[in-house]
């Protein structure tokens, strides 16, 4: 895709064109603590795009935001590093994070 923003994964729909359809895409989700919203969030982009893997990188939630993840079909990965830019570093795997 180009440079458009999203500011909803409800929008995809429309920015979603047949050209994009061949690539491989990967939704990246970082969070903190969010038991009562990842359920939507995750549903959300896979009925937005159905072919996309959706991941969801946990920054240290203590609560059932990982099992509710998994449980939506999501791949989680785990960032033990509390704060915004350790969840970000590690969904980009920036080497100035390191």
């Amino acid at each position: 895709m180009d440079d458009r923003q999203l500011s909803h994964p409800k929008q995809l729909k429309e920015d979603y064109t047949t050209s994009d359809r061949d690539l491989e895409i990967a939704v990246l989700i970082p969070c903190l603590n969010e038991e009562q919203a990842i359920a939507g969030v995750v549903d959300d982009f896979r009925r937005a795009i159905p072919s996309a893997t959706i991941y969801v990188y946990d920054n240290g939630s203590t609560d059932q935001t990982i099992s509710i993840a998994r449980a939506e079909g999501a791949v989680v990965r785990q960032e033990p590093r509390r704060g915004k830019a350790s969840a970000e570093c590690s969904l980009t795997s920036t080497p100035m994070c390191t």
